[in-house]
């Protein structure tokens, strides 16, 4: 969201307010341009919560638990959410990325457990002000009690929204994917599933294929983890 993404950028956070309105103005024109381009049942929007994510899991790590002032944080980052949706016109998609962050590889943060991006998802769907179509909630490895990793997907609130989870990656260890795709379907029996992060498919834990000489030998290799993924979803629900 803005406030959070742009206050980071100044020396001085209190000079934030003196470019927010422009900021914003700038932001619809970006985003209005993009829906004079291309047709809107061809397009959807996907704000990337990197930095929201970030605050989240910090706050959650001060205070060891999603206790009252970590969700009035939450709220609180969300706000400019409507803002920024209000020129989304209705027949466009709109999800939110919850993203473990890039900047030296994929992931900066390896959470303990689904609290923070269920936090997140959550604000964005409540604050919105409009219908959000999809959420994507990434994961990492989830240690040794994968049902407690992901017990925090009851909470989760998509009043309708789809829900993609990023689990194709390395950091499983052995059956360790097929084991979270078990545990999150008795929280969400019917959920799609993707790479944690697109930034991530370079340096980093994300990939299983590192070595390989060419990017074209690169891409293939992570194309071949998310077919062989797929098949493993459906076995997951066929037993």
């Amino acid at each position: 969201m803005t406030a959070s993404g742009i206050r980071l950028y100044f020396q001085d956070p209190n000079d934030y307010p003196l470019i927010r309105d422009g900021f914003t103005e700038a932001l619809h024109h970006e985003v209005a341009t993009i829906f004079n381009h291309i047709p809107h049942e061809d397009l959807a929007i996907q704000w990337d919560c990197a930095i929201e994510d970030t605050l989240i899991e910090q706050a959650l790590a001060k205070a060891g638990k999603a206790n009252d002032n970590v969700k009035d944080m939450v709220t609180e980052l969300f706000a400019p959410a409507s803002e920024v949706c209000s020129h989304i016109p209705s027949n466009v998609q709109v999800g939110y990325h919850a993203c473990y962050g890039t900047s030296t590889g994929w992931p900066v943060r390896e959470p303990q457990d689904l609290t923070g991006v269920v936090l997140l998802c959550n604000a964005g769907v409540s604050q919105s002000g409009r219908e959000v179509n999809f959420l994507h909630l990434p994961t990492v490895s989830s240690g040794e009690d994968v049902d407690a990793y992901v017990a925090p997907l009851a909470d989760l609130q998509t009043n309708g929204a789809r829900v993609y989870i990023g689990l194709i990656h390395a950091l499983h260890g052995k059956d360790g994917a097929s084991e979270q795709m078990k545990a999150i379907s008795s929280h969400i029996p019917d959920f799609g599933i993707a790479a944690p992060c697109g930034f991530g498919r370079g340096p980093g834990k994300m990939s299983s294929q590192k070595g390989l000489a060419t990017p074209n030998k690169y891409m293939e290799g992570i194309i071949n983890d998310h077919i062989a993924a797929v098949k493993m979803l459906m076995e997951v629900r066929n037993r």
